[in-house]
């Protein structure tokens, strides 16, 4: 089950361009605060997944999009991750 907790705070951000990812998180980086580490990203190009690792960032592929199944179980990595 998902859940918002003391280690988990939900916030979302949409944004879809095509090319390279590391400028998009770096200006996210910079506007929101939110350091890397505390990142989830989900894509469909290994790619990508590849270059925003690189930051820190905890990364997922998906293949058919994201489910609920693929969500909670990054969720739980990310939580899991920061004890």
């Amino acid at each position: 089950m998902i859940r918002e907790s003391p280690e988990i705070k939900l916030a979302c951000a949409s944004r879809i361009y095509p090319g390279s990812k590391v400028a998009h998180f770096k200006k996210f980086h910079e506007l929101s605060g939110i350091m890397y580490k505390d990142m989830v990203f989900f894509d469909d190009e290994t790619r990508n997944i590849h270059e925003i690792s690189q930051l820190g960032v905890h990364c997922h592929l998906v293949n058919d999009g994201i489910t609920l199944s693929l969500l909670e179980n990054a969720l739980n990595k990310f939580q899991h991750s920061r004890k």
